[in-house]
């Protein structure tokens, strides 16, 4: 008795397959990549206008705002700019800075030796995801403020972390005529959304607190 054979797929039925999964598969990728990031930026936006509204806040309770210019200015093409590399020590400063005032300590409180936690005055409390690992770039944190960040949550160097990753950037210089580079007598606040390099394609994705 003469068996039938099965039908198959030949090679080329097979490879036709899997080419369509594939792509499939880097559409959806590429969809889930889209989202993620749209996400991040979302979220970068929402906390900087959170966080200018507290410094607001900050700033009516203690008379000044807290000043941070630790960020380089570099002449880019003839205009001043930031520098972009959210990785420099600068960037760290100026990120513990914008976390110790949100956090509800001032210079002032920490030249007083005083610790505003205690009573409850933080503009905002943040989540332990929400702040850096003390421990990176400590050196940066000027000497006589290393120590008095100290408490049981965030250790001596937290610093505002963006959804990238990154510390926020935050620039106010108040001996300056209260000059910041972009929101002149307001604080500058931006992320740079994981960019680092020198060029205005990069710079057109910040994420910041003055208009574009």
């Amino acid at each position: 008795m003469e068996m039938k054979q099965k039908p198959g797929f030949s090679l080329i039925e097979i490879l036709a397959v899997m080419a369509v999964i594939g792509i499939l598969a880097a559409i959806t990728f590429g969809m889930f990549k889209s989202s993620q990031e749209s996400t991040r930026r979302r979220i970068a936006e929402a906390d900087i206008a959170l966080f200018k509204l507290k410094l607001n806040d900050f700033r009516l309770d203690e008379g000044f705002m807290p000043t941070s210019a630790n960020i380089p200015i570099l002449r880019v093409a003839g205009a001043d700019q930031y520098d972009p590399n959210p990785g420099s020590d600068g960037y760290f400063a100026a990120g513990r800075r914008l976390f110790l005032a949100l956090s509800g300590r001032s210079t002032q409180d920490l030249l007083d030796g005083r610790d505003r936690t205690e009573d409850g005055k933080a503009y905002i409390r943040f989540e332990r995801l929400r702040v850096g690992d003390p421990e990176v770039h400590g050196a940066a944190l000027p000497p006589q403020y290393r120590e008095t960040y100290l408490d049981e949550a965030f250790d001596r160097g937290s610093w505002v972390k963006d959804p990238w990753g990154n510390p926020y950037g935050f620039y106010f210089h108040e001996r300056a005529s209260l000059q910041s580079l972009h929101g002149k007598t307001v604080a500058d606040i931006w992320s740079t959304a994981g960019e680092s390099a020198e060029s205005d394609i990069a710079r057109a994705r910040w994420i910041s607190s003055w208009k574009k």
